[in-house]
């Protein structure tokens, strides 16, 4: 039954990065949505125990300034994802950069 529990939490929520935020589902019947600014993100901490190692998942606590904090259980695929942050983090920081450039110009 626990087994079933797990399997349930890891095909019924989504994790989505894009270039402005975090996009969080989860649920079956109930949808919950949370949605979080790049920018608003501090620290994200990444937990991966043995079974994570071998079924390739981690749980995510992602540290916000401002706002509450999150924590997104069963991410598949967590190196990816870590990657995906860093990326947009530092499009984000670049596209600012930019703007400070052709605001002196």
């Amino acid at each position: 039954i626990v087994f079933i529990y797990y399997i349930k939490i890891y095909f019924c929520r989504y994790v989505v990065v894009t270039d402005n935020r975090l996009i969080y589902k989860k649920g079956l019947f109930f949808i919950h949505i949370m949605e979080i600014e790049i920018d608003e993100i501090e620290e994200i901490h990444m937990h991966s125990g043995v079974f994570g190692a071998v079924l390739n998942y981690a749980y995510i606590y992602v540290d916000m300034r401002f706002v509450g904090d999150a924590y997104i259980p069963c991410v598949p695929k967590p190196y990816l994802f870590m990657q995906a942050m860093h990326k947009a983090h530092d499009n984000k920081n670049d596209s600012f950069e930019r703007v400070l450039r052709k605001n002196r110009s």
